[in-house]
């Protein structure tokens, strides 16, 4: 198991020879012969079963583990069941009896071992759990809670000893190159890897370790590095920008070519970079998610060069936008071409990426001339193809070869807001609308721009007292239950106060007093 842990962890390449037959035939000759014979029956039906492929070193291990459990189960061992025949040796054939049985009696000791630098407490085996590769595939939420469970530093998860926040080993991240957290830890998932299967042979696996599998990684390295996203490029080209008469105040900055833009535009930074003072004003701009009014400076007066000095133009009168995208990745670059048979021959005339430069304009039709393509490279029907423009040369296409990465589409998802606006802004969840009523006024909604002379507004009722709740009660109660009756008599409810209180029986009470009232004047006569 030991060996197999350490095969796992792929550090030691050489322990691929086991999974041949020569390989494994060393350690099967050192089995007892009851094994033996049985490991040639389990041997002979993996290979039936999976088309002729020898049995590897995991599967060896799986059955060397699991006859190791059955001989010493003390619950099934007995006189018949503990005996275990050896071979017969030649030499001492005269001394002692070869059908005596020596019968062997395996007390298994069990060990534990806490440490995860030394044991993976997922697999219980002797490798480092920041090296266990499936711990590492797991999603982070699965990591953290095994962490939190086992009492494992996050940051190192090697000891169980401190904390994370105690933690005093250095640590550094291969993937983001943090210093917070180990690989091991890292948020994104593993990068996948395929195992081609090795093709069928006709001796049936039974050859010499070239018959091993083959690792094949699916990640482009060659042009994206580690990123899981394909990368595309487009009509960016690096250039030098300064205003009329003015060279020595010129900077480098990239510039976006979009034939599909009537106007060019800049982005705020422009200003800052040539402290240009404007006063802005409004214009529309009409994108995919609608048109809208913004507001925005105007440069005029400036001029573009090439990195090579031998074009030079003049530019109109450009207006300032926030929503000119800032997309480095999309800039072309030597190694996006280099990689591309037909196009490695131009990544000499293509500059390195410039990470001081920003993507300040954006040229539209308005400047025709650096939209006019010199010469093109087209090469296959599905490949980038490159064009050589007054510019310089750019590069419009997926680069990346091979196809290896999983689609991702970047989109600005409109809304339409309660006056009929297109916004890419998410909607307000709590809106406030202002109504007032006014006696001689019909009820209308109040705007911004009446807001003004609507909520101040004066009337003749502003001086008087206004009625309390008890005053409105009584009208109420006056306009509805008031009337008069058939006799002319003016019929009103008492009292007004509601709920009217049910008046007890006095009777007893009444007639008491009404034969007192009858006594009362017999006694004075």
């Amino acid at each position: 198991m030991e060996i197999q842990g350490a095969k796992e962890d792929g550090y030691s390449t050489g322990l691929v020879y086991l999974d041949t037959p020569s390989g494994i035939r060393q350690i099967v000759d050192k089995l007892p012969f009851g094994l033996q014979d049985r490991w040639v029956s389990v041997a002979s039906e993996y290979k039936e079963d999976h088309n002729g492929r020898f049995p590897p070193f995991e599967y060896f291990t799986r059955f060397v583990c699991k006859e190791a459990k059955k001989r010493n189960d003390p619950s099934l061992m007995g006189p018949g069941s503990s005996t275990i025949y050896t071979k017969p040796d030649k030499s001492s054939s005269n001394n002692f009896n070869i059908n005596k049985p020596v019968s062997v009696l395996k007390t298994e000791a069990f060990t534990t071992n806490n440490d995860p630098s030394k044991n993976c407490p997922l697999h219980n085996k002797p490798h480092p759990l920041k090296k266990c590769r499936t711990f590492r595939e797991k999603p982070l939420e699965e990591r953290m809670a095994l962490l939190k469970e086992k009492r494992i530093c996050f940051k190192c998860c090697s000891s169980t000893s401190h904390f994370a926040r105690e933690c005093t080993i250095t640590v550094k991240c291969p993937e983001s190159n943090s210093t917070n957290h180990d690989g091991a830890m890292h948020p994104d998932p593993l990068p996948q890897t395929d195992n081609a299967p090795s093709p069928p042979q006709q001796d049936g696996g039974e050859g010499e370790a070239h018959s091993r599998t083959t690792v094949v990684s699916s990640s482009c390295t060659e042009v994206c590095g580690q990123a899981q996203s394909s990368r595309s490029c487009s009509k960016i080209c690096l250039i030098k920008v300064y205003p009329k008469g003015a060279k020595d105040k010129a900077i480098k900055a990239y510039v976006i070519l979009d034939d599909q833009s009537n106007r060019s535009l800049v982005s705020p930074e422009f200003f800052n970079f040539f402290d240009i003072e404007s006063n802005q004003f409004p214009y529309y701009l009409r994108t995919c998610s609608g048109s809208v009014e913004t507001y925005g400076r105007k440069a005029e007066g400036f001029q573009i060069e090439s990195l090579d000095g031998k074009v030079v133009i003049c530019l109109p009168p450009l207006l300032e936008c926030n929503e000119i995208l800032n997309n480095h990745t999309e800039i072309p670059t030597p190694s996006a071409v280099l990689h591309q048979p037909h196009l490695h021959h131009i990544a000499k005339h293509i500059p390195e990426l410039d990470p001081k430069a920003e993507i300040l304009l954006l040229l539209g039709r308005d400047v025709l001339r650096v939209h006019k393509v010199r010469q093109q490279v087209n090469g296959p029907h599905n490949a980038p193809f490159a064009q050589r423009l007054d510019l310089g040369w750019v590069v419009i296409g997926e680069v990346c070869p091979g196809n290896v990465h999983k689609p991702t589409v970047s989109t600005l998802k409109s809304n339409v807001l309660e006056s009929g606006r297109h916004s890419i802004f998410q909607p307000r969840t709590s809106v406030t609308c202002i109504k007032e009523a006014r006696q001689g006024f019909n009820k209308r909604k109040v705007t911004d721009e009446t807001l003004g002379q609507s909520v101040f507004a004066q009337t003749e009722h502003d001086n008087k007292l206004a009625p309390s709740a008890q005053d409105a009660i009584f009208l109420k109660t006056k306009d509805t239950k008031v009337f008069r009756d058939e006799a002319n008599n003016w019929v009103a409810p008492l009292p007004f106060r509601e709920p009217r209180q049910c008046l007890p029986n006095n009777k007893e009470q009444a007639v008491k007093r009404f034969t007192s009232l009858q006594k009362k004047p017999e006694k004075e006569t």
